[in-house]
């Protein structure tokens, strides 16, 4: 018979002993914890100690320097993209200043060196108390709460945000008497990079509603032929849908040899190309009741380039001073606005020896 002292207890030795102790101290310790008080409303002041220390109170800014260009870079976001174009800035002797418009949301901080502007858009606004718990750890005690909020526009002519979610966590120890933000709270969102995001998805939207517009007006204007030209309906003028190339390595040629190459061009097995002239190349790249680069019929695609914000240098047939230099069509095929997409036509003069892009073309249907 075994004694009392004989008796081994299994789960407290070895290996399966460290277990079993693990195991017996999580359970102890959630015996200890006291359970979730429901029914408990969210102490007003617990909410606000950890909203104002997550900066959920601060008002959404936008800061610029005095000396930005407000229609360059990120910044036509906004100044193209949403306060010019709103009346928060106008146009005098041929720069933007602010508006009247403006100045009930315009902070400008100045200092020796440069002027900020700092522009109020929005302010954040709980929408609701999704989830709340208190409990005890030892002395110390805690308040959670999650939630749901937006950011709402200051500024007029912006919309609401959101929703977001939020995260506070509240923890009282005896030791400083006080309520205080404990690691984990935190807001979801990026601030005035919001309005950021939304003005990009607005520009987007336009620029898809510009190029379906463009697609309609190549497709009812112009006549793919399918053997690599386009022809005008109704002028019967036609072009090469992509400038020639010697060779993939060699994009472009001399004045010289592309007046040649477009004389011996025999696409479509016709005759009589040739470099056209300022004047038709702008009607071939340039859309003047929608102010855009047109679009070839063929792939929907902005004529003769993959890449529509890359500059395009075509030459022309048209000759400079004393024939020494030729006239070439600069086509900028880049952003005029980052918000548009406007497109500028430019031309300039240069010396017949520099290579450029060549587009040939011919009057007469290709039928």
């Amino acid at each position: 018979m075994r004694k009392k002292n004989d008796l081994k207890y299994p789960c407290w030795e070895g290996l399966q002993g460290w277990f079993c102790k693990i195991m017996f101290l999580i359970i102890l310790g959630l015996l200890v914890v006291p359970p979730i008080t429901e029914g408990k409303a969210l102490p007003e002041n617990i909410k606000k100690i950890v909203l104002n220390e997550i900066e959920f109170y601060e008002t959404v800014t936008v800061k610029f320097l005095e000396s930005e260009s407000w229609l360059n870079g990120d910044k036509s976001l906004w100044g193209e993209g949403f306060l010019i174009p709103n009346g928060y800035f106008k146009k005098m002797e041929g720069r933007y200043v602010v508006s009247e418009k403006l100045k009930p949301y315009l902070k400008v901080e100045k200092n020796p060196y440069f002027w900020r502007f700092i522009i109020s858009v929005g302010r954040r606004s709980i929408k609701s108390i999704d989830y709340m718990n208190n409990w005890q750890e030892g002395v110390t005690k805690f308040w959670s709460f999650k939630f749901t909020y937006h950011i709402d526009p200051i500024l007029p002519g912006l919309p609401k945000l959101g929703p977001f979610q939020g995260n506070g966590i509240a923890a009282w120890h005896p030791a400083s008497g006080k309520w205080e933000k404990y690691r984990g709270s935190h807001l979801s969102d990026d601030g005035h990079n919001e309005y950021e995001k939304w003005l990009k998805m607005a520009r987007t939207r336009e620029r898809e509603k510009v190029e379906a517009e463009i697609v309609k007006i190549a497709s009812e204007k112009y006549r793919d032929n399918g053997d690599g030209t386009v022809t005008d309906i109704t002028t019967k003028f036609a072009w090469i849908q992509k400038p020639l190339i010697i060779n993939e390595s060699n994009m472009t040629m001399t004045w010289n040899k592309a007046v040649s190459a477009c004389s011996e061009l025999g696409l479509g097995g016709l005759k009589g190309w040739r470099l056209p002239t300022r004047a038709e190349l702008k009607t071939i790249i340039y859309e003047e009741s929608v102010k855009e680069i047109l679009i070839d019929t063929h792939d929907n695609k902005y004529l003769g380039e993959s890449s529509k914000r890359d500059e395009k240098e075509i030459w022309t047939s048209d000759d400079g001073n004393q024939g020494t230099t030729g006239i070439r069509g600069n086509v900028l095929w880049m952003e005029k606005w980052a918000w548009s997409y406007k497109y500028e036509w430019k031309s300039s003069i240069t010396s017949h020896q520099y290579n450029h892009k060549v587009l040939c073309v011919r009057k007469g249907d290709n039928e």
